[in-house]
């Protein structure tokens, strides 16, 4: 059989040839397979949508969508020193009885978190900074099932001096991302992925303002190697790190106030009890099953 060649086309412009000794014709066709047809293919629906005929919520939420995030400009950076719990240990209650927070900048702390006794998570935050030793905020725990931890902030208001109270919720059973509503809005504290976490980080902890115009970042937990507490390691859990901020309107310009920071430092430390309560559930099934 002869050899000859067909070309195919796409909108008039040849594509390629090939030899016809390898199209196989199938019985289903009814005429013969012709090689000096040249098929073009022609779209049958052209798109004739511009963005101006496109409703503005739908143009605003594809900028939202295509739009880089932000970068995250921290304002005010505190550091956290616990240890948390390691890995290997007994399922017992943490020893300190008082974690300090410092401040970067002079290197002095300013909050100490002090639990009344080892067996019991309630916590007071105290300012250090102030002569008398002012109770900022307090964090009560309630044992069981469904039961959130309570915190309270004092701060003020319009009418002087007011208590804010509020429950911390996990978003769900199968994550570790919590939420609360208090004074200022909605937040939610989430653990970031591998892709989210810069160079070193073993560990990044989010805390974002939600609201219907998306998503603002008002604080992070950084822990890794230069920024975790002393004595602890990668496998610690509930262990400090270093705690940025920017409180004012997220992009550090100052427009506003979104948060304060006695509130951003009462739920971390809210979270890293939840870190060390998580590990020691580990520990008491690891027990179990050693001894079964």
């Amino acid at each position: 059989m002869a050899t000859t060649t067909t070309t195919y086309a796409k909108g008039g412009i040849p594509l390629r040839t090939i030899p016809s000794s390898t199209i196989t014709s199938s019985s289903s066709c009814s005429k013969p397979y012709d090689p000096s047809i040249t098929r073009t293919y022609t779209p049958s629906i052209t798109s004739t949508l511009a963005p101006s005929t496109l409703a503005p919520s739908t143009i605003s939420t594809t900028r939202f969508l295509l739009a880089p995030p932000a970068p995250f400009l921290p304002t005010s950076t505190l550091q956290i020193q616990t240890t948390g719990k390691a890995l290997f240990r007994l399922p017992s209650p943490p020893k300190e009885l008082e974690i300090p927070i410092f401040s970067l900048e002079t290197g002095r702390p300013v909050y100490l978190s002090v639990r009344g006794k080892r067996s019991s998570g309630n916590c007071t935050l105290v300012d250090v900074d102030s002569e008398e030793e002012r109770v900022l905020g307090s964090t009560e725990y309630h044992w069981g099932p469904g039961k959130c931890p309570i915190v309270r902030v004092k701060g003020v208001g319009e009418g002087g001096e007011e208590e804010d109270e509020f429950e911390i919720q996990g978003k769900s059973l199968v994550s570790r991302t919590t939420i609360f509503e208090c004074r200022w809005g909605r937040f939610e504290w989430r653990y970031a992925g591998r892709k989210e976490r810069g160079e070193g980080m073993s560990s990044l902890l989010v805390l974002e303002k939600v609201g219907d115009g998306g998503r603002v970042r008002v604080a992070q937990l950084v822990r890794g190697e230069e920024t975790r507490s002393p004595g602890s390691t990668g496998s610690s859990a509930g262990n400090g790190g270093r705690l940025e901020m920017c409180l004012d309107d997220g992009d550090g310009k100052g427009k506003g106030q979104v948060v304060d920071e006695v509130t951003v430092v009462s739920t971390v430390l809210v979270m890293l009890k939840k870190e060390i309560d998580r590990r020691r559930a580990l520990q008491v099934a690891m027990i179990s099953a050693a001894g079964s």
